[in-house]
């Protein structure tokens, strides 16, 4: 069987298809027990936020079963944010100069019974966004 990073992007496709499902109320749960969890890959290393974000996030709408997390840390603390989330069982998956994603939950048999994405950003990235949209 091939390994992930093996994989065309049509076979990935497949593996990894999007589909939108109800909402499921155990999504609420998983990022709590996730969130727990990094707290403790963390140790005495505090993000400013950890929150629940994106369509899981909110009850009563259909939704890819991914649950999003996002972490804010202070600028200083960013490099090291990501190595401790690489060590948790995360894997990278883009990065640039304040933004970093990663996953977990894809297997080379398809999705796991639970899927994260994780989404770590400086503190105060939102006031781009802002600035952004107000062009």
């Amino acid at each position: 069987m091939k390994k992930l990073n093996e994989m065309t992007l049509e076979e990935l496709w497949k593996l990894f298809p999007i589909e939108l499902v109800d909402h499921d109320p155990s999504w609420k749960v998983q990022y709590e027990n996730e969130k727990n969890r990094l707290i403790k890959c963390f140790k005495e290393h505090k993000p400013i936020r950890i929150e629940h974000i994106g369509s899981t996030a909110i009850p009563h709408i259909k939704a890819k079963a991914i649950v999003d997390i996002l972490i804010e840390t202070k600028v200083e603390d960013f490099q090291r944010f990501k190595e401790i989330i690489n060590d948790c069982g995360y894997i990278l998956m883009s990065q640039s100069d304040d933004r970093i994603s990663f996953n977990k939950g894809y297997t080379e048999q398809g999705y796991a019974d639970q899927v994260f994405h994780l989404h770590l950003r400086k503190e105060n990235d939102h006031e781009k966004l802002f600035a952004k949209y107000g062009q």
